[in-house]
């Protein structure tokens, strides 16, 4: 077993040295060498009323503002394909990039690798409720902030995901190569996974949250849930708040534990090679209560 653990560590070290070779850093930004080439393109584009979003992009960095009517706002390079259209309610954007001729498919700077900067700007009137968001990004970022998304569910294959007062019932997140950050936001289901990156809550309100890690640190600080289940392969975790039930463990890492109510909170933790506290007492490999 331990045997078995050690030779799926040692794998997981290796991936994530190359996805930090190939993406320049901790926080992977853009891809150009992709889709490099082409003038800058700007446009915007009036729509019909919406309540869903659907976006299925190659690269792009996506927000969601208020404004006076329904739109986009696009920017992206001539060589890039963005289109958008309101089909029974559902705004859905596509982004295509065409493949450069060059043998290898990245760019290299003194920045790391670099992509095309593709922004979107998707505008509705104050007030307006998005039923379900459903995002599906291979290079890029989504930034979302002071929005109620009912059903929120966002896959980001390298890049990072910013939630900030979000009021939302079903959340669910996948950085392969990137960071989920979330900041005073309101969820019922909270799903947050990343391969290599860090997942950051802090000042928030959950019933239920799930979070994982493959290698990366999670830092969960002042946040109020009921029923959470956090872990990471090979990384530190953090948390701290107020909650009634949470089952943790880290393979390889740290587990430092804070609990606002720790008498009657029901634990279940512990770590492989590591050091784990309660409150700041030390607690060996292992600790249950309740």
């Amino acid at each position: 077993m331990k045997a078995a653990k050690t030779i799926y560590i040692i794998a997981i070290v290796l991936i994530t040295v190359l996805v930090v070779f190939f993406f320049g850093g901790r926080r992977f930004r853009e891809i150009r060498g992709i889709f490099n080439g082409g003038d800058i393109v700007k446009d915007s584009v009036k729509l019909e009323p919406f309540s869903e979003i659907e976006l299925n992009a190659d690269v792009a960095d996506l927000r969601i503002e208020e404004g006076d009517e329904y739109r986009v706002d696009y920017e992206y390079p001539s060589n890039i394909s963005v289109k958008g259209n309101v089909d029974h309610d559902v705004l859905k954007i596509k982004v295509e990039g065409k493949k450069s001729k060059n043998v290898f498919p990245f760019v290299f700077s003194k920045r790391g690798v670099e992509t095309v900067d593709t922004k979107l700007k998707v505008i509705v009137p104050k007030g307006t409720e998005i039923k379900k968001a459903d995002f599906v990004i291979k290079a890029g970022s989504v930034n979302l902030s002071d929005r109620v998304i009912d059903e929120l569910k966002a896959d980001c294959e390298a890049g990072s995901l910013n939630l900030y007062n979000i009021t939302s019932n079903k959340v669910e997140v996948e950085a392969d190569a990137g960071n989920i950050e979330v900041d005073k936001c309101t969820m019922e289901d909270c799903d947050l996974r990343t391969s290599a990156g860090r997942i950051y809550i802090d000042s928030s309100v959950m019933k239920d949250i799930n979070s994982h890690t493959d290698m990366g640190e999670i830092f969960i600080d002042s946040v109020t849930f009921e029923k959470g289940e956090i872990s990471s392969s090979m990384g530190t975790i953090t948390i701290d708040g107020d909650y009634k039930e949470l089952k943790s463990e880290t393979n390889m890492g740290s587990l430092s534990v804070n609990c606002d109510n720790l008498d009657s909170a029901k634990l279940d933790l512990s770590v492989d090679m590591g050091s784990l506290t309660v409150n700041g007492d030390g607690k060996g490999k292992s600790y249950k209560q309740n």
